[in-house]
């Protein structure tokens, strides 16, 4: 295995994670209805999230690449 690999694993796996971070602190709050801000400063986020999770790539091998920014995307809608 390619330390490569590993390295990206890893780093969409903190990216993803940071997202679950995200998603907590505002859901735990037990507010029903966010205000506009809260909801800027979630898409904010989530949107740099993705950004970074789209230019950290792993990639499996020739021609095989992975990025969490489906795992990303079904969370967001998931919740919001």
């Amino acid at each position: 295995m390619d330390g490569q690999f590993v390295l990206g694993l890893l780093q969409n796996i903190a990216l993803l994670v940071a997202s679950g971070v995200v998603f907590d602190y505002y859901w735990k709050k037990g507010e029903s209805n966010l205000s506009w801000v809260k909801q800027i400063q979630i898409g904010l986020l989530l949107s740099i999230i993705g950004i970074i999770l789209m230019l950290t790539p792993w990639k499996l091998g020739e021609g095989l690449v992975f990025d969490g920014r489906s795992i990303l995307l079904s969370v967001s809608g998931l919740f919001f």
